[in-house]
């Protein structure tokens, strides 16, 4: 594995995380929704509809956040190695260094 592969399998990942993300988001608010709706906004064991549908689809909703942040990970994990490992890929030639142009102000012009 290079670090081309290497750069290909993190952006896999996280694109399959942050895709399951929004996928658990969306269902935890379909899933919300549709169960308010069961009781017909009764008290059921002094707990109303709306509590109730929050109460079932808040760990969807928490896993949901978790993938999203697993996501973000998956972006950090990769520029970690590219800033441990910098000296190994500029060797190799898999990796240039970017400089910066100087910054030059002159009043005159």
């Amino acid at each position: 594995m290079d670090n081309v592969e290497l750069q290909q399998w993190f952006e896999l990942r996280r694109k399959v995380l942050h895709q399951a993300s929004i996928e658990l988001a969306m269902a935890a608010a379909a899933l919300e929704a549709r169960l308010r709706t069961v009781s017909g906004g009764r008290t059921v064991g002094g707990l109303s509809a709306r509590k109730r549908a929050r109460m079932v689809a808040g760990p969807i909703r928490m896993a949901a956040v978790a993938l999203g942040i697993a996501a973000k990970y998956m972006i950090t994990a990769y520029g970690r190695f590219i800033a441990a490992y910098m000296v190994e890929l500029e060797a190799a030639g898999a990796i240039k260094r970017q400089t910066r142009s100087a910054f030059l102000f002159r009043a005159d012009q």
